[in-house]
């Protein structure tokens, strides 16, 4: 697609739309099968709560909440950067393509070198006033100095990775950041148990992973572009000047969007302490399975939009983002109703301190649901060059949080911070969604949202009655529940799916499956 220009105008409008929603289907697909190996992630919380214990856990993710905004620093932007150039710039092999690309890896990367070990210094050297004057906690410093060390490896992963996502190649993202990296998280975790080096060892076994991480992206990169040879040709000044224009807001916007991801439990953590961070981290952690459904789409959603929007594609890329949003309403309810039927079961999974926090777990479900149901929003301002916007509408929803989140953690506990992210999450996926109707004259509103809504109520409905008539609490009735509420919601979803392109992949599925039986009984 990327390679042929001409390819699309040879193309009818239905076909053109088709070979969109296959890239965003197939990209989306690479990107869950990688979701599901990062079982590494699962296995680490479980293993810091019930082996480390809670109040380790807590000081780790403290750490990692200072580390992860730093990198943003580092990063800069530069990730979505090399996403919309690469994705404007591939159109042919020619040498002159070739050298524009390798110029742009070039820049963006040493960039990213300077930039993160920058922020590596700085967080460093303020690491004490962050743990004591902060956190008001000194056994905070160490994990902090030594997670610090993660940060470059941490920063050039995702710039590689973005190089490979540029040309909708999702799979190095999968193994790599979401398969490998998780997996030797666990490994490293594990085997540090018997030194019992508490959140300290939490920490190194991050840093071990990040560094195995980049070295493995590096390796991707080469593959990915062996095609293009060495070039002396610089960035035109013109060029280099678009990327700091277009990344500048974009580091602004993304330190702003971690902030209010992280805001929540850095407020903890200061109001209250570092057993109550680790109980809502595990609360996070476990909503972090909503935030995936959106995160399995946003990374091809992300160059199709750039791509479609410079070719003046507007019916094409309305369609996409119609039926996106449908997707991403069906996949981002059914974690939802996971968590709203079964919280305590879920979070006395990692131990019964852990429970405390299942009234936080049922409101951070609604505001994940909300936020990731109209994230696509997010990326059509961003990929059409509207980072200045997007940026105010992060700063806003930061202080909505903090704000909210100050006056009710001391008055209300793990709940207040909960409270104050689902506020913020509301209020601002609706200025989202208003901007781009007024600025880009796109909405996702149409009668395809009304079925997964459906399909969500009627599975509610159902399990909340099983539920009460017939309670249970133990992890095999869980489970059991689980697979249940998995079948039956996608049996109602995808039983009454109406959207065209709906009915091509089920027909596909369904002559696959048809073969199968078939090659069997032969």
């Amino acid at each position: 697609l990327l390679m042929d220009p001409n390819k699309h105008s040879k193309q009818s409008p239905q076909k053109k739309t088709h070979d969109d929603t296959k890239d965003l289907v197939q990209g989306a697909l690479v990107n869950y099968l990688g979701m599901f190996s990062k079982v590494g992630k699962v296995l680490f919380l479980f293993v810091a709560a019930r082996v480390y214990g809670v109040p380790a856990l807590g000081l780790y993710l403290l750490a990692w909440g200072a580390v992860d905004l730093a990198s943003k620093f580092g990063l800069w932007g530069l990730d979505r950067s090399l996403i919309r150039d690469i994705a404007r710039y591939n159109t042919d092999k020619s040498e002159q393509t070739n050298n524009k690309i390798f110029g742009l890896l070039r820049f963006n990367l040493l960039l990213a070198t300077g930039l993160s070990l920058s922020a590596a210094a700085v967080t460093y050297l303020l690491s004490t006033f962050i743990a004591v004057h902060f956190f008001e906690d000194a056994n905070l410093v160490a994990p902090l100095k030594v997670l610090v060390f993660a940060l470059p490896f941490i920063v050039l992963t995702q710039v590689l990775i973005a190089s490979t996502k540029a040309l909708r190649i999702m799979r190095y993202d999968v193994i790599i950041r979401q398969g490998f990296e998780p997996l030797i998280l666990f490994i490293c975790t594990a085997a540090f148990i018997p030194f019992q080096l508490g959140a300290i060892g939490l920490a190194t076994a991050h840093v071990v992973a990040s560094i195995i991480a980049s070295i493995m992206a590096v390796f991707a990169v080469v593959k990915t572009y062996k095609h293009l040879s060495w070039s002396k040709e610089p960035l035109s000044p013109e060029v280099k000047q678009d990327i700091l224009k277009y990344t500048s807001p974009m580091a602004a916007m993304d330190f702003l969007n971690l902030m209010v991801a992280r805001m929540d439990i850095f407020l903890v953590g200061h109001f209250l302490d570092a057993s109550a961070a680790g109980i809502y981290g595990i609360a996070i952690e476990i909503i972090s399975v909503i935030k995936r459904v959106r995160q399995g789409f946003e990374p091809i959603f992300a160059p199709i939009v750039s791509e479609l929007f410079y070719k003046k594609e507007g019916e094409r890329l309305n369609r996409t983002y119609v039926l996106l949003n449908r997707w991403l309403l069906g996949g981002t309810l059914l974690p939802v109703l996971a968590m709203v039927l079964y919280p305590t079961e879920l979070l006395s999974l990692f131990g019964k301190e852990a429970t405390e926090a299942a009234a936080v777990l049922t409101i951070l479900a609604l505001a994940h649901g909300v936020l990731g149901t109209f994230s696509a929003a997010e990326n059509l301002i961003v990929m059409t060059g509207r980072t200045l916007p997007n940026t105010g509408f992060a700063a806003t929803m930061l202080l909505l949080n903090t704000v909210i989140s100050v006056i009710l953690i001391p008055k209300l506990g793990l709940a207040g911070a909960a409270l104050g992210t689902l506020a913020a999450f509301v209020l601002i996926s609706a200025a989202r969604l208003f901007y781009c109707y007024k600025e880009l004259n796109l909405h996702p509103f149409n009668t395809s949202l009304v079925w997964p809504l459906v399909s969500g109520l009627l599975t509610f409905i159902l399990f909340y009655s099983i539920k009460t008539v017939a309670p249970g609490t133990t992890t095999a009735r869980l489970i059991i529940d689980l697979i249940l509420l998995v079948g039956v919601y996608a049996g109602l979803y995808f039983g009454g799916a109406k959207e065209p392109e709906e009915k091509y992949y089920l027909s596909k599925v369904k002559m696959w499956v048809g073969k199968q039986f078939a090659g069997k009984s032969a």
